[in-house]
């Protein structure tokens, strides 16, 4: 469609691309490497710029496709243009796209690197590009000065936890930045390293800018940590705890201490219920009972983050307390853990009450008197007078058992 309109790719220049626009990111390698590299490298280099923070999919997938169209190149020519100041400045994430690790060692001074850590910090490279730049970084500095650790960005990943532990980290703002500017995983034990560190400078606290700091990072803790957070940071904190990647023990804990800052609320089941929302993860049977009188409307996406173990001893009509209409939609979740807990530990009615469309591994309790009757599968020459025999006997011993409850 795109050749149709502008015609064959080696004839587009930045002015086509400009009106391509958004489109561009639809365009396959093949596509792109017909490109001529004089009108693809402006052009990219600006429009991945732009669209990084507003559209991160349509990003990840353009620079995927640039990738593979621009590493081909690169696998011909290993020669490179060395890196300068004015190109780091113009093409910013193209040069994640257009050098590959070994480029980098051999194109990147480590004068330059450090002078432009700032645009080089906050860029997408792979693993092995940030590892050059890392060698690099330790050539130019034995320990990275704590002026310069709000730069690093995702370079940071590739220090050990053993390295970490040697940075000074004495400002909540170096702290800050060191998370927020690279791509961490919400669980990487080096968060936990990086807020010991801060925590060892004198002027690391716990409180509630440090916590709100760490709140989208908050699973990276150990429960050591979590369990040194005091209660007024977590009421002086303005972001929400992300325990949704946490461990259960952790959820736990960290239900523990928002119960322990928040308990003067605990009267007003609606209000708490809110409030405890974000952790509720770690909420034990007895305070979801709580919740469920005051029938809070939860919905299935939070229910699904609530810890199995305690769901398990809620009846049907707690759990339909909980959820209120939501209940209605309750079989879109059916396959969630939290739910094949639950059905693995119920009886087919409570299953039933329920809405649920699973089968009960729980048998039914008989009322005293009653008993089962299992069928007999007939071996082969057997005579089918031994199952009569059989049902005959049990036949009478019911009654007989039966008529001896009225004597």
């Amino acid at each position: 469609m795109l050749k149709t309109t502008y015609g064959e790719p080696s004839t587009w220049k930045v002015t086509t691309m400009k009106k391509i626009g958004i489109l561009s990111s639809a365009i396959d390698n093949i596509t792109l490497k017909q490109i001529d590299q004089a009108e693809r490298i402006p052009f990219f280099s600006k429009f991945l710029t732009d669209i990084k923070i507003s559209h991160k999919t349509v990003f990840a997938s353009v620079m995927t496709q640039l990738r593979v169209s621009t590493r081909r190149v690169a696998r011909a020519e290993p020669s490179c243009e060395n890196l300068t100041t004015y190109t780091i400045a113009n093409q910013k994430e193209y040069i994640v796209v257009s050098y590959t690790a070994a480029q980098l060692e051999e194109c990147l001074s480590n004068i330059t690197l450090r002078d432009n850590l700032d645009i080089l910090g906050s860029l997408d490279f792979e693993n092995d590009q940030l590892q050059v730049l890392k060698s690099k970084l330790d050539t130019v500095f034995s320990t990275i000065p704590e002026d310069y650790l709000p730069l690093i960005g995702n370079i940071a990943k590739m220090y050990s936890t053993e390295e970490i532990s040697k940075w000074n980290i004495t400002s909540v703002d170096t702290l800050a930045a060191l998370l927020g500017d690279a791509s961490w995983e919400t669980n990487d034990v080096k968060i936990n390293a990086l807020v010991t560190q801060y925590l060892k400078s004198p002027n690391g606290t716990f409180d509630g800018t440090t916590l709100t700091v760490l709140a989208p990072y908050i699973c990276g803790l150990n429960e050591t940590l979590i369990q040194q957070i005091p209660t007024n940071a977590i009421t002086d904190s303005s972001k929400p705890l992300d325990v949704s990647n946490c461990t259960q023990s952790q959820r736990n804990l960290f239900y523990s201490k928002m119960k322990e800052a928040y308990s003067s609320s605990e009267s007003s089941s609606n209000a708490y219920f809110q409030i405890m929302s974000p952790v509720i993860g770690g909420a034990t049977s007895k305070d979801l009972l709580l919740f469920a009188s005051g029938s809070p409307e939860m919905d299935l996406t939070t229910f699904t983050l609530l810890n199995p173990a305690e769901v398990q001893k809620l009846t049907a009509k707690n759990i339909t307390n909980l959820l209120g209409d939501n209940v209605l939609e309750i079989n879109t979740i059916v396959g969630s853990q939290v739910l094949q807990a639950w059905v693995s530990k119920n009886n087919q009615k409570e299953i039933n009450i329920l809405g649920l469309n699973a089968t009960a591994t729980v048998n039914e309790t008989l009322p005293e008197g009653f008993i089962v009757i299992s069928p007999v599968t007939q071996q082969s020459g057997a005579s089918s007078h031994s199952f009569i025999y059989l049902l005959y006997i049990c036949t009478l011993a019911a009654i007989f058992y039966t008529n001896n409850l009225f004597l």
